[in-house]
């Protein structure tokens, strides 16, 4: 029986990928360099200090690490405190595992500044049992580590947690690690949709209660409504 879920946050529960592109591409303007699809591919699955590292070193910045990620804060802080929203049927969702006693966890490149302004405001803030950052383990998800952690954290096993994921490199972790690995498929990433697929146990668009049904092959316990 799946006793708990992991979720990631931007392009998963957050509908906020194409804010992230729009902050890239307008740092790199600002720079004189032309945002291109493969610096974002590159980047999308590291933890936040290794993406400003892996950008001063691309792109030959004489920038500190700290001041570029200073830079990306400010511009995120106002969207996420503001106006970002959760996926259609999200909070419902959220709201049916916490009342069938699922554990939930969420696990995101992004940092704490920056979403918890965002969870607080739609009200999800308190749901989780745990929040994990690749920052807090030191390695983006290119490695199964923060799912991990996250999972011992709600003190659930591998076999018997959701990872929801809308990135095929996250999935693939996540799935390494013994994870039931639920791809999202973000309209941000239609490109990928396929690589996704191949990926996860199942796939939704979002968390409506079609969508959602759709998972439940792995607990016949429950029947969502």
């Amino acid at each position: 029986m799946i006793k708990g879920a992991i979720f990631d946050l931007d392009g998963t529960l957050l509908d906020s990928m194409n804010l992230w592109t729009k902050i890239d591409r307008e740092f790199l303007e600002r720079r004189g360099i032309t945002y291109t699809l493969d610096y974002s591919k590159a980047i999308t699955h590291m933890e936040l200090l290794e993406t400003a590292n892996y950008t001063i070193k691309r792109y030959s910045l004489n920038e500190s690490a700290e001041a570029v990620i200073g830079e990306w804060h400010e511009a995120a802080n106002k969207e996420y405190a503001n106006n970002i929203k959760l996926k259609d049927g999200a909070y419902e969702f959220l709201m049916y595992l916490k009342k069938n006693n699922y554990k939930l966890a969420v696990a995101t490149s992004s940092s704490k500044e920056v979403f918890m302004p965002c969870l607080k405001r739609v009200g999800i803030d308190k749901l989780f049992d745990a929040i994990v950052t690749s920052s807090d383990v030191g390695i983006g998800k290119s490695s199964p580590k923060i799912y991990l952690h996250g999972a011992s954290l709600i003190n659930v096993e591998p076999k018997d947690c959701f990872v929801f994921e809308d990135l095929p490199i996250a999935l693939a972790s996540a799935k390494s690690a013994g994870f039931i690995t639920i791809g999202v498929l973000d309209p941000f990433s239609i490109d990928l949709f396929d690589e996704v697929k191949a990926q996860s146990m199942a796939t939704i668009s979002d968390f409506s209660e079609k969508e959602i049904k759709n998972i439940f092959k792995f607990d016949n316990s429950l029947n969502y409504n």
